[in-house]
């Protein structure tokens, strides 16, 4: 009966990892889709003679889409495991609608002060991230990681036009080293509970 005890909560165990194993995902997505972005934009517009910034924003809405579906995928899978640890998150709307509510808000104030294009993009998510890290804080007492990424992402828009590199490189590189941090934090985070 002892052995049987243990084997369920070594399962247990593995099924939490398993659960904060894909609520990282979004990390890894958006810090791989960054360069996927750039570099595809760049070597099409090289290639078709179209507008590099249209390309960009094209791709942007098809990896957002994408992220959507991967999103719901992840999303599905951990409510699966939560079936079977016996538990049952509720889907709070309020906090759902909170998430929602954060990137207008931050896209219209940052419009209003930064025009460079790039700087917005690097500004805007750093912004958003540490918005929807005080959501996540304010409903789920978390958010650590999202406030790193965010934090990142506003300390390296200092540097922006000062570096010796293209301002679209600097900004992708940027952007996916902090999400390439926040998922290798949430990982190790899942990995030591």
């Amino acid at each position: 009966m002892e052995e049987l005890s243990e084997a369920l909560r070594a399962v247990e165990r593995e099924l939490n990892f398993a659960k904060k194993a894909y609520n990282s995902i979004l990390y890894l997505y958006w810090a791989v889709a960054f360069p996927v972005i750039y570099l595809a934009s760049s070597v099409l517009s090289t290639c078709t003679g179209a507008s590099a910034s249209s390309l960009r924003v094209l791709l942007s809405a098809v990896a957002i889409l994408f992220f959507v579906f991967e999103e719901l995928k992840a999303s599905k899978k951990v409510r699966e495991i939560e079936r079977v640890l016996g538990r049952k998150t509720p889907l709070n709307l309020r906090y759902l609608l909170t998430q929602a509510l954060v990137w207008p808000v931050v896209i219209v104030i940052v419009s209003v002060f930064v025009r460079d294009i790039w700087l917005f993009s690097l500004i805007g998510i750093g912004l958003g991230m540490l918005a929807l890290a005080v959501v996540d804080h304010a409903f789920l007492r978390e958010g650590w990681d999202k406030a790193l990424v965010g934090m990142t992402l506003v300390l390296l828009s200092v540097p922006y036009g000062r570096v010796p590199i293209n301002n679209g490189a600097y900004v992708t590189l940027a952007l996916s080293l902090a999400f390439g941090l926040g998922a290798y934090l949430a990982l190790r985070r899942a990995m030591r509970e």
